[in-house]
């Protein structure tokens, strides 16, 4: 329903980005390519089609797991949303709550 808005459409996104769902966590590890995780059933599921066209900023906060947030993290995002037809303006680390 949100598709059709006139004007800049914009996501900004404060989270640690790491992903933890029961089909899919990046506790274990962050994907080494972004394409195979698409090919995976999970990420042929987890298309944002709605997302098409839209600008994106991720505020990477810091977390306290063992998980290091490495610039294939951002790399992975970035490859998910220009997949989905946004385009990341910019990831900026932040300190976490």
């Amino acid at each position: 329903e949100h598709a059709n808005v006139k004007g800049d459409r914009k996501l900004i996104i404060y989270s640690d980005m790491i992903a933890n769902m029961p089909g899919f966590s990046m506790y274990i590890g962050v994907p080494a390519h972004y394409s195979d995780f698409a090919k995976s059933p999970y990420g042929r599921n987890a298309q944002a089609l709605g997302l098409s066209g839209v600008s994106v900023t991720i505020n990477l906060l810091a977390n306290e797991q063992k998980t290091p947030q490495t610039n294939r993290l951002g790399d992975f995002w970035a490859h998910y949303f220009e997949a989905n037809g946004s385009s990341v303006e910019s990831i900026d680390a932040m300190e976490g709550l």
